[in-house]
């Protein structure tokens, strides 16, 4: 199949590798997820971020140019923003991030922001079992810029089916030492362990400076309810609580209004465990809860103010049952 880009190799409309040119001015880049085809009418269309969109005359320039902009295969922006974009796609450690953000960022502009808004933030993660650790890998994955991790607990052996950052020869060290070495052996993100267990009064005696909270401490029972409702009156941050009960997932998404409820009605769970009680964390379960919650941080970091994204996501629980086949 002969490219469609062929026909805008060349005149004042035109795309020269990547850069989108109209009357001669760099406009744009091509997504780098575009992808073209021909259907089984013998059409040929482009596939981008917006769906499918025929070119209903191949050899026109305008109708190419046009299906492309409908297919939202073009993300615009002026020569400099289009130099940093270019800057993203050629990185390794950043192109396939960029490239997912360039099917949601609006414009280039959206783009370069929605990194500089990652590369600078700082993250809290409280508890660093199999969600937390996971969590955390992802978001420094992403390019987070400061990750501080809170955790007391110590790797045995029941974790390591589990939790997969653990080894055998970790069993008795503590977790946050563990998860802070393997996340600078493989990441740029400044990252800090504290081996503390977190207490019900954490929230009164807070770092403002935090962009993001997750929590995904399973001690005690009802652990965000309990630090949400002690909460001041101070400015908080992206929240994200996140675990399981029985056998369903959940991921919940607080926004200001949600923390002002549960601040009001100053309820929490007060529940114990049976003596004889055994977690039902399961692996495959724990992983979808960490994509989850690491999502969801990223997403609401990268684009705090694109309101379309976020206004949509406040304050959402998230619960379901791991998917199998029977």
């Amino acid at each position: 199949m002969t490219s469609l880009m062929n026909t805008l190799s060349q005149g004042s409309e035109r795309v020269e590798g990547t850069v989108v040119y109209i009357e001669d001015r760099a406009v744009g880049l091509i997504r780098p997820s575009l992808v073209e085809g021909i259907d089984s009418d013998n059409f040929h269309y482009f596939g981008g971020p917006s769906g499918i969109s025929i070119v209903h005359d191949p050899d026109k320039k305008e109708c190419i140019i046009e299906s492309l902009i409908e297919a939202g295969g073009i993300i615009f922006g002026d020569q400099s923003e289009i130099e940093q974009v270019q800057s993203l796609f050629i990185n390794d450690t950043t192109s396939r991030t960029a490239s997912y953000f360039c099917c949601i960022a609006r414009n280039c502009s959206a783009l370069i922001n929605a990194f500089r808004n990652i590369n600078s933030s700082k993250v809290l993660i409280l508890g660093c079992g199999g969600i937390g650790s996971m969590t955390a890998l992802q978001l420094a994955g992403a390019g987070i810029g400061s990750l501080t991790m809170i955790d007391d607990d110590v790797v045995e052996k029941s974790n390591l089916n589990r939790q997969y950052v653990w080894t055998n020869s970790d069993i008795g060290r503590n977790k946050v030492d563990i998860l802070v070495k393997a996340i600078n052996d493989r990441f740029l993100s400044t990252c800090e362990g504290i081996n503390e267990k977190v207490s019900t009064t954490f929230f009164e005696e807070l770092d403002q400076s935090y962009d993001a909270i997750v929590i995904s401490a399973d001690e005690p029972l009802g652990l965000a309810e309990d630090l949400l409702s002690r909460v001041g009156e101070a400015e908080l941050p992206l929240i994200v609580s996140c675990g399981y009960f029985q056998d369903r997932a959940i991921v919940k998404l607080w926004d200001e209004k949600s923390v002002k409820k549960c601040r009001a009605e100053g309820k929490y769970v007060n529940g114990r465990r049976y003596e004889n009680f055994i977690g039902p964390s399961f692996g495959p379960m724990n992983m979808e809860i960490a994509a989850i919650a690491a999502s969801a941080v990223l997403h609401g970091i990268a684009f705090s103010s694109e309101s379309r994204l976020t206004e949509e996501n406040k304050s959402k629980e998230y619960s379901w049952k791991p998917c199998y086949y029977a």
